[in-house]
């Protein structure tokens, strides 16, 4: 989806389990401690929860290049 829409300046945020999963193991990488000294194991699910900035549902040209890379990628 990232790739999809690159073209498109339609920045997508992730978020949900695994978001939070990848921002913990990036915090540790870079060696900021949290409240967390262990990062718990990933939740396996069957999606990925993506947020949108709001200017891109007001944007009918970027909407439609939402909804052409959501349709391509069944």
């Amino acid at each position: 989806m990232l790739y999809a829409l690159e073209d498109h300046e339609i920045p997508l945020i992730l978020a949900g389990g695994f978001g939070l999963f990848l921002r913990q193991v990036y915090l540790q990488t870079i060696g900021i401690e949290t409240l967390y000294p262990n990062v718990p194991p990933a939740r396996a699910t069957a999606d990925f929860d993506a947020l949108l900035k709001l200017t891109v549902l007001a944007d009918v040209v970027k909407m439609e290049a939402l909804r052409d890379a959501l349709m391509g990628l069944g």
